[in-house]
């Protein structure tokens, strides 16, 4: 019979420390899953202008005011970026569209609240962006006037 000597001892102590751990380990049951859910995006809808108007007549060589009430229809937060006149527009015949000037001003960023919350319209005031020139056609006395314009607008978090 052979002598066990420490060392050999401890090098079967191991290996039986091993082969047990790496048995406990295969002893575990798995109880892993997978799962999937099923879910849709909404849809944004453009802002809505509730009302537009020039804050006076306009008269040669004046500028006057355009005041543009704002409602957020959806059920987010929306900053809007800018509010800009695109065209002004009359009916009545002599009166040219270059009888009239408007700038594109820059706005502060304003935010709307959701449609679900209070206080979800806003009115936005550009300063100074619609005028009669300083020599318009005598057509355009008493001329019904079309002032077009854009919101651009994009949810946000802020």
């Amino acid at each position: 019979m052979r002598k066990f000597t420490k060392r050999s001892v401890a090098v079967v102590a191991a290996a039986v420390v091993a082969v047990g751990g790496g048995a406990a380990a295969y002893a575990a049951w798995s109880a892993n899953a997978t799962g999937s859910a099923t879910a849709s995006t909404g849809s944004s809808a453009p802002v809505e202008v509730t009302g537009s108007q020039v804050s006076q007549v306009l008269v040669p060589n004046n500028k006057a005011n355009l005041v543009v009430t704002l409602r957020n229809p959806n059920n987010f937060l929306v900053k809007v970026k800018k509010v800009e006149i695109t065209s002004i527009t009359t009916s009545k015949s002599g009166c040219g569209n270059g009888n009239f000037a408007f700038t594109k001003p820059a706005i502060t960023p304003i935010n709307l609240a959701p449609v679900t919350t209070a206080g979800d319209t806003q009115a936005v005031t550009l300063t100074d962006v619609v005028s009669l020139i300083a020599d318009p056609n005598n057509a355009c006395q008493d001329a019904p006037l079309q002032i077009n314009f854009k919101v651009d607008a994009e949810s946000t978090d802020v």
